[in-house]
């Protein structure tokens, strides 16, 4: 099946568009949502929510382009006139497959006995999906008269939120035992090692030919995975392949081999968002490994030397610091391009700052039912959303970026997910947040005894909530939702040592 997809995938993208080539397409496309539909329902849970991942780690994801005269892209009919291009993939129509697939087996038995934060999770995914749908009708009703329309991007956002409605339960039924998570984990140590690969190989060696090196190396020379289309999200993928290794380590420690090449793709993505996500997760691992094995007094003196180390350091001494780390990793990189002003300046910062206020101009234009999902990029570009930012407070990079915005000159997102959220869904987009949030950090107070699995689970979601402060994409709620049943997950051998107790 998953050979059939990518020679359709290819077909779809590359094949001269005529009526009958878009037919036989359109014949082999039921062919496969048949093979997808009759595997999943001869399956059970587990099988569901693997296949759906398995697709989402290595099933390539190059979005449609409107120059391509192709089946898939005159099949579409993609305007060229979108302001952001758009993300839409043949991955898209395999994902609504298997998610379709997936929902029929859920929904055609009534009886599904479920625990409360499965529960729990449905009724807010429920709550968000709805919201969208009408914010969605709202706009297109309203609002597609005097702004453009994506309709691709809105078919992404809804697909992005229903994932979360369906996997609230299918993850909760689905995956119930520790060797399922570690049938987990070797997927995702296995995309980490073919992307790894992958890059070691275009990045070192002669071995690949062109073709190949030009699409898994960017012209940054950063990686961008030849499956996953950007830095970003491979090194999203990258980042699930690290927590994979380390719920593994424990029952092979020759894994700790591993880390020192993932470092190295990690580090080439270029993206600070991405090696953020990796420290983190990794930090929070390593916190919970050996918290075991330090005392207090310990952990508390070592914290206050690092903290003594920073604030007494000369200021002259950190820049020394960050500039000889600069000189000495972009000397030889062909990526030193784009990091010319240092890893540590942080120079788009301001930017950022304005690309968050105009996201929150878009919330403050229509605060109850937001601009519906998938048209923030849309809305924070137009000028019917009035400029409410208070300009005397900005910085000059920060008001010359959130004037561009503004004005349609450099079309972009918030790049922060919760002022997505909230522009996009409004006042069910800050209720949905808090009781997220609030569902999370619940559960994690809950754990008394935490194992390995847990450890990966609280690894995982701090991470995200980090990462969410700088990036909207590609955040999946499956993920966190997974990452939620692993914080939660209560090993046998732990409860009957309590019992015994």
């Amino acid at each position: 099946s998953f050979l059939f997809g990518v020679l359709l995938m290819f077909i779809g993208y590359f094949y001269p568009y005529s009526s009958l080539s878009f037919q036989i397409y359109n014949l082999f496309l039921l062919l496969l949502f048949g093979i997808v539909f009759i595997t999943i329902n001869r399956n059970n849970f587990f099988f569901s929510f693997y296949m759906w991942l398995f697709f989402l780690l290595l099933f390539p994801k190059k979005p449609v382009l409107s120059i391509l005269d192709s089946l898939l892209t005159n099949g579409i009919n993609l305007s060229e006139s979108f302001l952001v291009p758009t993300s839409f993939s043949f991955y898209h129509i395999i994902n609504f497959f298997i998610l379709f697939s997936i929902s029929y087996k859920v929904f055609k038995s009534f009886k599904i006995d479920l625990n409360d934060l499965s529960k729990r999770l449905f009724l807010l995914f429920s709550s968000l999906f709805s919201a969208a749908l009408i914010s969605a009708l709202y706009y297109n009703l309203y609002l597609s008269n005097f702004l453009s329309t994506n309709y691709l991007a809105q078919f992404d956002y809804l697909l992005h939120i229903y994932e979360g409605l369906i996997f609230s339960i299918v993850i909760f039924l689905g995956v119930k035992h520790k060797e399922d998570y570690h049938t987990i984990y070797k997927l995702l140590l296995l995309t980490l090692l073919i992307t790894t690969s992958e890059f070691l190989l275009a990045r070192y060696t002669g071995l690949l030919p062109d073709a190949v090196k030009y699409f898994s190396l960017n012209f940054r020379g950063a990686i961008r995975s030849i499956i996953h289309d950007g830095s970003i999200p491979t090194g999203m993928i990258i980042f699930y392949g690290l927590l994979g290794l380390l719920g593994l380590l424990n029952k092979n420690k020759r894994l700790i081999y591993v880390l020192p090449f993932f470092a190295i793709t990690l580090f080439n993505t270029y993206e600070r968002s991405s090696i953020l996500l990796g420290l983190i997760a990794f930090g929070t691992y390593l916190f919970f490994r050996f918290r075991s094995y330090l005392s207090f007094n310990i952990a508390m003196t070592i914290l206050g030397f690092l903290l003594f180390t920073i604030l007494v350091l000369p200021k002259d001494g950190l820049s020394r610091l960050s500039d000889s780390f600069d000189d000495g990793f972009n000397a030889n990189m062909d990526g030193s391009t784009i990091k010319v002003e240092g890893w540590f300046t942080f120079s788009s910062s301001g930017e950022r700052e304005g690309a968050l206020k105009r996201g929150m101009d878009v919330f403050y234009f229509n605060p109850f039912l937001g601009a519906g999902p998938g048209n923030l990029e849309t809305l924070m570009s137009s000028s019917m959303v009035p400029m409410n930012a208070n300009f005397h407070t900005m910085s000059n990079s920060e008001f010359q970026f959130y004037q561009k915005i503004a004005t349609g000159n450099r079309p972009t997102d918030s790049h922060n997910l919760y002022v997505r959220i909230i522009a996009e869904y409004g006042i069910f987009g800050i209720m949905f947040l808090l009781f997220f949030v609030h569902i999370i950090l619940f559960s994690i107070y809950n754990q008394k005894t935490v194992s390995n699995i847990n450890s990966i689970g609280i690894a995982g979601i701090y991470a995200i909530f980090a990462y969410g402060f700088f990036q909207t994409f590609p955040i999946s709620y499956p993920m966190l939702i997974l990452f939620l049943s692993m914080i939660t997950f209560k090993n046998q051998s732990i409860e009957q040592n309590n019992i015994t107790a």
